[in-house]
């Protein structure tokens, strides 16, 4: 388990990190190019940090770190829409997760493990926002 800080502990109940795949800022290019191949990108920067750089792309969706780890993606497809405004992805989709710095999309990952969803195809893009937005 992770350590973190008694305050956020006790809002939030990280999951376990595991070794999901890792996916280069190439990787993350050609996905959010690619809208027909069944990944999903979700940028899970706050909502200050997204409004500061803007989305990584036109094709990724955003959703803040404490929705997912509150259990956003445990919920019916019908009730994540009407939520977060765009559809819960797929039980079968590849979904790559970014943040700033990579460290909050791989508990990200991890709860997306938690709600069911493949490790084998969860990805965490490690460079973030950090790296995409330097090089862009």
């Amino acid at each position: 388990m992770l350590r973190v800080a008694p305050s956020l502990a006790r809002r939030h109940t990280l999951p376990q990190l595991r070794a999901f795949g890792n996916i280069s800022q190439k990787g993350l290019a050609a996905a959010l190019k690619d809208t027909d191949g069944g990944a999903v990108v979700i940028d899970v920067r706050e909502e200050h940090e997204h409004a500061a750089t803007g989305a990584l792309g036109a094709a990724a969706q955003h959703l803040p770190l404490r929705f997912v780890l509150e259990g956003g993606l445990a919920l019916d497809a019908e009730e994540f829409e009407a939520e977060f405004g765009f559809a819960k992805p797929a039980a079968d989709a590849a979904l790559i997760f970014s943040c700033a710095a990579g460290v909050r999309s791989a508990a990200a990952a991890g709860a997306a493990e938690a709600a069911g969803y493949s490790p084998e195809r969860v990805w965490n893009y490690r460079g973030g926002a950090q790296e995409w937005f330097s090089s862009q």
